[in-house]
């Protein structure tokens, strides 16, 4: 992810999928951090697409959210 260049809508619309499936995924096998982390950006993107006086995540704050889910999965 480049922190200078803008994230396309069909990459935000990817990741929201993917941060969707995690979630489910990682509460099923008890990673609940990590479940609670990706239903955040999930909603984070879907509040974004939902509202235009809202801006989407920037690169930098979908970093962190991966590295929280990351944090709740104890790699």
């Amino acid at each position: 992810l480049d922190s200078e260049k803008p994230l396309s809508p069909e990459f935000l619309e990817s990741a929201r999928i993917t941060a969707h499936r995690l979630s489910g995924s990682a509460g099923t096998y008890g990673y609940d951090g990590a479940s609670r982390a990706a239903a955040r950006l999930e909603r984070r993107m879907l509040e974004a697409k939902g509202s235009p006086e809202r801006q989407p995540p920037q690169a930098a704050e979908v970093r962190l959210a991966l590295r929280e889910i990351r944090r709740g999965l104890d790699l």
